[in-house]
Parts: structure tokens; C-alpha cells; sequence
């Protein structure tokens, strides 16, 4: 890898490397080709999102010279407002726009952060903007268009530069990563993606800290991304979610476990609102907590009570008393049947699984109960569905229920294991008697629900629910639509997931 930062080796140079921004870069080479150059233009939108590379692509195009990182011309003159916001600055500026170009047609002054100007320094360019010299382009970059005076935004071209979606920065980054030869999986990307909150400045400059603390040559994965960063994991972040408000006492286990390892409350109130901002479509009863924690004051030393007091609301006395040993349940009466073979649901790495469930098992003592008394479970212990025989299908098919509420279970779920109901609450299902199909949308997850305990949790949520003889099969796709025309134009569109009302509900 060079010792040079990675932003300014990949800073773009030309309109058609600008990534994400096209509604800007087709239309600005458009005007150049036409040569329709304006004399200001106003570039707008958060950090880290091209505004000043664009800025500086713009000043060379207008200029006709040519450009790369470290080329210096006297025609185009930049500064910052940042630091030279002053009237006595712009007027030394000013003092200079009646002073022809040297090689070009044209000069061309970018002003960057340009909102940083003074009262009386907006006062002095607005007099020039008013009567421009031919000769003269002013191009202003800002974060914040709010502080700048109408009447100098009246007399600009302005531009406004949106946020990046993970994945095109995740894309970027495979190219640079592929250049520098760092060794990093797409999984890691995203996320670097996710926590640049659609810069790419940042994304890269990450991406530089984590290839400069990683071993040469050694995989770089989500894990080594969540540490270097000091990220708190994602999947206790989903499991924190998932807590509220139904288990505050899991929650505050949580939340502490985070703080014992280091994680930074500010970092984790980031990570909640990210998580919270891409689940909330489809999950609208995080709207309450989202309100809480947006209340929160990010700069203060309490974050880390505040968060325990919004996740661990309702804990009360009585929630911390220990619970009392539960006795036994009772043994299911013996089948008159001979015994048959079980198997134990595992993970699997495939897009489908399918396990079935039956109601009568002779434990004499199942492992939720064990392990509510203490007791430590035995692997040969965890209570297995028994395997269907081939000619009980028809027996099965007439003890399922003819219909499954979906809600139901999810709230099943939510007594029994928090993080499995976060998972399932982002699936849907499809029931058709006595087959149970949960679609997980990714493998990430249908892998997580295929694993044995995920899978017991399921059965057992379908029990207590009266549902014992039911076939359930894990896919790692999308639910298809069930309209053949809206499967018609799914399959043309790259894909699609219909959502029923009592899957939204449930959710």
C-alpha cells in the first residue's frame, strides 16, 4: 500500500468518475458541452459526498487545464471560509477578480465551506456577484445552504449532492480494496458502508485505518471491523432491540456487557439509530423507542443511564426477584406405536432446511425446565423432532390447525428467546397445512434460524400455540407474491416480497 492517504489517491478527476452523484455530473457535462457556463454555482450536501472534488473537476473543465491531484494553476484559486472568513479576506479576493486570467478564458475562485463567511463579507460578494466580470466563476461548496444569505443564493446555479446508499460505496470500496491489494470481505465492506452514513470520504478513510492495523495479507472480516472501530456487535444490537420493551431484564444484561467491553455509549446510540433507521419500514413499532433515543444528548456523560433507563423500563422488583425452581412437566403419555428414530435440526448452509415437529416426546424432563432449575443440559438431552413416517402424512395433515397466526407465534417467540423473535419479525411466512415456510430474505439469517436451538425455540412457540404437527422448512430467499401476475413481474423487476396485513401487524 502507498503511504499517501487512500481519499486523496482516489479522489476523482473527471465528471465520469464521480460515483452516486449522477444527477449532477450528467448535467454539468452537459452544459459544458454545450458550453453553457454560468458565472456561480452553489454545490450542496453533507460531508464527505464529492462537493469539493466536484468543485475542482468543474474549476479544470471550465479552465481547460488539465487535472490531477497535485497540480496547482494560477487561474483557479481556492480557499476556505472556514478559516478566512472575514471581510478583509473577501476583499483582498475581490481586489483581484478584475485581474484578467494568466493561460485560461477564464478564473475561476472555489470558495469551500462558504457558509463560514462573516455578515459583512457575504455583504462585500454580493456586489461582485451582481455585476461579474466575464472573466470571473465563483463556485461555493457548503454543508449548510441555510446559512447563506438569500440574495447570494438567488444569483448561483445550485447543485444539491445526496447521500451515497451503502451499497454503491460498498462497490467503490471492492475496487480500491482490489487495487491495494487488501484482503477484506464483502460482508466487512458493508459495513464500513453503513457507518460511513453515505459519505465516501469517510468510507475510505476507514477502510485505510483497518487495512493499516490488519496483518499483511490476512482476511479482514466484519468482526475485525466491528473491533477496530470499537463497534459494539451486530447481532447484540438486534438482540437489544428485540428486548424492548418485552424483556428489560435481558436488556440491561446487555447493556452492560457492552460497557464491559469497552464499547463507547455514544458509538452504540449510533449504531441503535442506524439499525432503527433501516428496520423501521417494515418494523413500525420501533417508532417509540426511535423517539426516546433521538432524545437522548449524544455530547453528554450520562448516555450510558440514559439508554438503561429507556431499555430497562418496567424492570421492577418484582422482575429481579429470583424466579422459584418450576417442577417438572408432566410425561406425555406412552404412544402405543414402536419408538422411532429422531434427528436433531441443525444448520445448514444450503437456501432451504426443512425439520417437522411432534407434539408427544418421552423426555421425562424437557431441557427448558432443566435449565431453569440449573441444571446443565446434555447434549443427547435437547428434545428433538421426531422424523415423519412416510405414511402418517395424512395422520399429520389432519391434527395441523387449517390456519396459523403469524402474530401469534412472533409473540411466542418473544417470551421465549428475544433475538430469535428480531429475526423473525424481519421474515415472513407462508402456511399452507401442514407446511410452515419462513422466508429469511437472506442467508445470513436462514442460517441463524436452521440452527438447532433457533429451530427447538420455533417448535416450541408452535406447541404452546396448539400447533404440534407442523412441517417447517427455513429458505434463505424472498417470499414470492402469490398473485402469478405480481410473481410475473417480480421475476422481471429482479425480484420481489409481498407483505400481508397480518404479517405487517405481526411485525
Amino acid at each position: 500500500m502507498s503511504e499517501r492517504a487512500l481519499y486523496r489517491m482516489y479522489r476523482s478527476t473527471t465528471l465520469n468518475d464521480v460515483v452516486g452523484q449522477d444527477h449532477i455530473t450528467k448535467l454539468l457535462a452537459k452544459s459544458l458541452a454545450a458550453g453553457h457556463i454560468a458565472h456561480a454555482y452553489l454545490l450542496t450536501g453533507p460531508r464527505g459526498v464529492g462537493k469539493t472534488s466536484v468543485a475542482r473537476i468543474l474549476a479544470h473543465q471550465i479552465t481547460k487545464l488539465p487535472y490531477t491531484n497535485e497540480d496547482t494553476h494560477l487561474d483557479i484559486i481556492e480557499i476556505d471560509a472556514a478559516s478566512r472568513s472575514g471581510v478583509e479576506d473577501i476583499r483582498e479576493l475581490l481586489d483581484k477578480v478584475p485581474i484578467a486570467p494568466v493561460v485560461a478564458d477564464k478564473k475561476v475562485y472555489i470558495i469551500d465551506e462558504v457558509h463560514m463567511l462573516s455578515k459583512s463579507a457575504f455583504n462585500a460578494l454580493l456586489k461582485t456577484l451582481e455585476e461579474p466580470p466575464t472573466h470571473v466563476v465563483f463556485i461555493f461548496a457548503t454543508t449548510d445552504p441555510e446559512k447563506i444569505p438569500p440574495t447570494i443564493i438567488s444569483r448561483t446555479q445550485q447543485f444539491h449532492f445526496h447521500l451515497i446508499q451503502p451499497p454503491v460505496i460498498a462497490k467503490h470500496l471492492r475496487t480500491i480494496a482490489e487495487a491495494e491489494q487488501i484482503n477484506i470481505d464483502d460482508e466487512a465492506l458493508l459495513l464500513l458502508a453503513e457507518r460511513a452514513e453515505g459519505g465516501f470520504r469517510d468510507a475510505i478513510t476507514m477502510l485505510d485505518q483497518v487495512a493499516g492495523f490488519s496483518e499483511p495479507g490476512a482476511p479482514i472480516t466484519h468482526t475485525d471491523i466491528e473491533s477496530l472501530l470499537g463497534l459494539a456487535p451486530r447481532e447484540t444490537v438486534m438482540a437489544l432491540l428485540a428486548s424492548y420493551p418485552q424483556d428489560p431484564r435481558r436488556a440491561i444484561e446487555l447493556l452492560f456487557t457492552l460497557r464491559e467491553q469497552g464499547i463507547s455509549p455514544q458509538t452504540l446510540l449510533s449504531q441503535l439509530l442506524w439499525t432503527i433507521q433501516q428496520e423501521l419500514s417494515h418494523q413500525l413499532d420501533l417508532l417509540p423507542l426511535l423517539t426516546k433515543l433521538l432524545r437522548v444528548r449524544t455530547g453528554a456523560t450520562t448516555v450510558f443511564l440514559e439508554l438503561a433507563a429507556i431499555f430497562g423500563q418496567g424492570y421492577t422488583q418484582a422482575s429481579r426477584a429470583p424466579q422459584p425452581p418450576q417442577p417438572p412437566e408432566p410425561e406425555s403419555a406412552p404412544r402405543q406405536d414402536p419408538p422411532q428414530k429422531s434427528s436433531q435440526p441443525t444448520a445448514q448452509t444450503s437456501a432451504t432446511t426443512t425439520t417437522q415437529h411432534d407434539a408427544a416426546q418421552p423426555e421425562a424432563q424437557p431441557p427448558a425446565t432443566r435449565e431453569a432449575m440449573g441444571q446443565p443440559q446434555h447434549p443427547a438431552e435437547v428434545t428433538k423432532p421426531q422424523e415423519a413416517k412416510p405414511a402418517a402424512t395424512e395422520d399429520i395433515a389432519a391434527t395441523a390447525p387449517d390456519e396459523l397466526d403469524w402474530a401469534a407465534v412472533l409473540a411466542e417467540t418473544r417470551q421465549l428467546m428475544p433475538a430469535l423473535a428480531g429475526i423473525l419479525s424481519r421474515s415472513h411466512m407462508h402456511y399452507d397445512k401442514p407446511q410452515l415456510t419462513i422466508y429469511a430474505s437472506t442467508k445470513f439469517f436462514a442460517n441463524k434460524l436452521a440452527d438447532s436451538k433457533y429451530l427447538q425455540t420455533i417448535h416450541k412457540a408452535l406447541q404452546q400455540l396448539g400447533a404440534e404437527q407442523v412441517n417447517v422448512t427455513i429458505s434463505a430467499e424472498a417470499k414470492p407474491p402469490s398473485d402469478p401476475k405480481l410473481a410475473a413481474i417480480a421475476t422481471l423487476m429482479g425480484g420481489g416480497t409481498e407483505i400481508t396485513l397480518e404479517e405487517e401487524i405481526g411485525a
